[in-house]
């Protein structure tokens, strides 16, 4: 692994005539989708933004850095701005969906997530759900640096 980190480096010039395949940009995307969260509740969502007129319009807003719109893709990772009550029973609905369980059998952790929400101000959530997508960043970027692919965390 410190072969790869140490190969790691946040470029600052992408070749844009290099593209990432599609095939490899599915498996980089499920480092995404696995990451883990607090809870599990993963509060995030990933936009991969295609359009190179709407890339330059991202550029302005990112001090005109040449990466926005040189690298193979641009992938936004976005916090979400709202956790409620209704996210957590249906991220409660789907985990027991998933894991074949019983939807009651999961009462104690669904309302330990209620408590977690009700003992925070909006802002405190906000903050924590931006604070929880660095984690699926840090694993996008180590992946990265594994496969030997070029990347270019901006904030």
């Amino acid at each position: 692994m410190n072969e790869h980190l140490n190969w790691r480096y946040t470029t600052k010039k992408f070749d844009p005539s290099k593209k990432v395949s599609e095939e490899e940009l599915k498996s980089l995307l499920e480092v995404l989708r696995m990451s883990p969260s607090s809870y599990g509740l993963q509060p995030w969502k990933f936009v991969i933004v295609r359009n190179p007129s709407v890339r330059s319009q991202i550029k302005s807003h990112a001090w005109g850095q040449s990466q926005v719109v040189d690298a193979s893709h641009l992938i936004v990772f976005c916090a979400l701005t709202k956790m409620d009550k209704e996210y957590i029973s249906r991220y409660i609905t789907r985990l027991a969906e998933i894991r074949s369980i019983e939807r009651g059998s999961l009462e104690a952790y669904e309302r330990s997530m209620h408590e977690f929400l009700k003992s925070r101000s909006l802002q405190e959530m906000s903050d924590w759900m931006k604070r929880q997508v660095y984690i699926p960043l840090g694993m996008f970027i180590s992946e990265c640096a594994r496969r030997k692919v070029d990347a270019c965390p901006m904030e």
